[in-house]
């Protein structure tokens, strides 16, 4: 990406830079294989100690030590934007023996299809399929627009990528895509659940596959008991809940929510054992939270409040993992006074000087107010020294994300700008700029015309994507929002996996 001042290289440091960064890294590391890569990371590092170097001289020395065309394969991923949608397909009249794989750009926003993208990636595939035999694993290069690959049985099952290793997404043809929930989803790691999960969502949003197809390969992870792929699930069922699940369906959203976790909840419960393992009590926090606002599960809500309390007085009361959530979900249901005592069990710890995680449960929990008196007061108390400089932008982000305080906390940042900029910092201001994303559809003209009156140099970036994601949601909530609702209205039900 073009860097021409230093607002610019501040603004960098992002998700681009930091999430593809690793996730290309990894990609490359499972093509050429551990030993080696980690072969040409030494060759590299002795090369250049005590110097400088730039990112042709890494993918040399990987070249060096595998004898693979690094270069030309990092090419791709490195020097054009976005990243590949690999779509997989069984070919007519070959009873599932060969496959048909093709590549394209994939972009978030329906694109007409007369305007078709030039870019090519070389991308390293791991394919794990089943068939009599059992499951099996083949590695190949797409270079090609469409490429096909014979197997040698016909296939119960495939993922095209195997570990969830690729940076690309996937799209299954229907008839794959209910074999792999029907029949191969139980043979899925974990990482490959979450990767089908994102991309099957990834696909509503780019006007791929509509929201009942998600909705079932959600369902289909009902029995869940991962950890990791319970925070992805819950990640987007609280996005669905805040902004494509219309008032009059919500209801039966949150029912949908309780039934949907009800057997990893009740294998969990809220005591865990004394060597409990740490995925475990995790996995618990996670559900609770999920249960507690998604689910508006009132024995949640009301067990989450009484341990709020047990905590407030005892901050080793109540688990590390599950302290922040009951906290949270407190403040979700409190009024003025309970926020009073939340400020003041802060302040104490402060003065106290506890541990930092132990202040931060009180302090992060103001943003989780929603009655609208305790909404202005958490938004004075940015500006009057109660909340630290650097603690500014993880309160005021998820205000602006909140269903019910984005209104208030944008009218607030707006009023207050000239104040709050110095305060949040050049490194925190993209962020704070990016989630103004998250707000209510109808307010982003608004955002557009504030940041034309007020330029941000060190935010250029995060206005843009702040309104496209403002325009990404507007498109979503047009083709889905009514269809949502109807899949939950007609029941929506669970899948079992097999």
């Amino acid at each position: 990406a073009p860097v021409d001042s230093p607002a610019a290289a501040t603004e960098m440091f992002d998700l681009i830079t930091y999430e593809k960064g690793c996730a290309v890294l990894r990609m490359a590391e499972q093509f050429l294989g551990a030993p080696a890569f980690t072969a040409g990371l030494r060759r590299y590092m002795r090369k250049h100690a005590y110097a400088n170097a730039e990112g042709a001289d890494l993918w040399a020395a990987l070249g060096q030590s595998t004898g693979q065309p690094v270069a030309e394969l990092m090419q791709s991923w490195i020097m054009q934007p976005g990243l590949p949608l690999v779509t997989l397909s069984t070919e007519p009249g070959s009873g599932g023996r060969r496959l048909r794989l093709t590549q394209r750009r994939f972009f978030a926003h329906p694109r007409p299809a007369s305007t078709p993208d030039p870019a090519r990636w070389q991308i390293p595939l791991l394919l794990r399929w089943a068939d009599a035999d059992g499951a099996h694993q083949r590695r190949l290069l797409l270079t090609e627009p469409e490429q096909s690959v014979e197997l040698p049985a016909p296939a119960e099952w495939c993922f095209p990528n195997a570990d969830a290793v690729g940076f690309f997404r996937v799209q299954l043809e229907p008839p794959l895509l209910d074999a792999l929930v029907g029949a191969g989803l139980a043979h899925l790691r974990p990482a490959e659940r979450v990767a089908l999960l994102e991309d099957q969502w990834a696909l509503v949003h780019a006007g791929l596959a509509r929201s009942d197809q998600f909705m079932r390969v959600l369902a289909a992870l009902h029995d869940e008991a991962d950890h990791v792929v319970t925070r992805a699930m819950a990640a987007r069922l609280s996005y669905l809940d805040n902004f494509l699940v219309d008032d009059q369906a919500r209801p039966r959203f949150a029912q949908f929510v309780r039934e949907l976790v009800a057997a990893p909840w009740a294998s969990l419960g809220w005591e865990g054992a004394a060597d409990e393992a740490p995925q475990r009590s995790s996995r618990r926090a996670t559900l609770v939270h999920l249960l507690g606002h998604v689910g508006q599960d009132p024995e949640i809500q009301r067990r989450a409040l009484a341990l709020c309390r047990r905590e407030m007085a005892d901050p080793r009361a109540v688990h590390p993992d599950l302290a922040p959530v009951v906290i949270h979900l407190a403040a979700r249901t409190g009024d003025r006074g309970r926020l009073d005592q939340f400020v003041r069990t802060y302040l104490a710890r402060r003065r106290m000087r506890l541990a930092p995680e132990l202040q931060a449960r009180y302090l992060h929990a103001l943003a989780r107010f929603e009655e609208p008196r305790a909404v202005d007061r958490v938004l004075r108390l940015c500006l009057d020294g109660t909340v630290p400089q650097d603690q500014l932008r993880l309160l005021l982000s998820p205000l602006l994300h909140g269903r019910s305080t984005g209104r208030r906390a944008w009218a607030f940042i707006k009023q207050h700008w000239t104040e709050l900029m110095p305060l949040v910092g050049d490194m925190a201001l993209p962020r704070l700029v990016e989630s103004v994303g998250n707000l209510p559809l109808d307010l982003r003209d608004d955002v557009e015309r504030f940041f034309t009156a007020h330029p941000v140099p060190a935010a250029q970036r995060a206005v843009h994507k702040a309104l496209e994601a403002l325009d990404l949601r507007r498109e979503l909530w047009r083709r889905e929002a009514a269809h949502l609702s109807t899949w939950l209205q007609q029941g929506g039900r669970l899948e079992t996996r097999r």
